[in-house]
């Protein structure tokens, strides 16, 4: 089973209709997990988008389901029967409609910070239900930070 994670502004792009297309032709165990978040970069997603994610899974024909809440074990209590099917050869679509938190990368968030300070933080609840998972992921970006930081800066020639 192979598990691809993207985003609702990636609706826009070729690929992802031809990989979807490929998934229903072929029976390929695929898990789409699509963050839907509202706002693909800097672009509302409404702005960009038309029609609904569901809408695109049912004309190939795709499994989809929308995924609302936050709780890890709902979630993946909900989604377990239908990774099963992923994996007997039923592409699925699971659409997460979280928010989002903070900007794509810097600077491109267009939003008003109240707007932004308004929206609930999901994290927390997902770093409880796996406190030891969340400590090792914190501690393996902290070694790469410490790795890149203690590396000499580079030095740039002009030839």
């Amino acid at each position: 089973m192979a598990c691809v994670y993207i985003g609702d502004g990636s609706w826009g792009e070729g690929a992802v209709y031809e990989a979807l297309n490929l998934a229903a032709l072929w029976h390929l165990p695929l898990l789409v997990v699509v963050e839907h978040n509202g706002i693909a970069q800097s672009t509302p997603t409404g702005q960009a988008m038309a029609g609904t994610v569901a809408g695109r899974a049912a004309a190939f024909g795709l499994a989809h389901t929308r995924i609302t809440g936050t709780d890890p074990a709902a979630i993946r209590a909900g989604l377990a029967p239908l990774v099963a099917r992923v994996r007997a050869g039923e592409p699925l679509i699971a659409e997460f409609h979280v928010p989002r938190l903070g900007p794509h990368s810097k600077g491109d968030d267009t939003r008003p910070a109240e707007q932004v300070a308004a929206l609930p933080d999901w994290y927390p609840a997902l770093a409880a239900a796996a406190p030891e998972l969340d400590r090792a992921q914190r501690d393996r970006v902290a070694r790469v930070v410490a790795d890149v930081s203690a590396r000499p800066p580079a030095e740039w020639t002009d030839r």
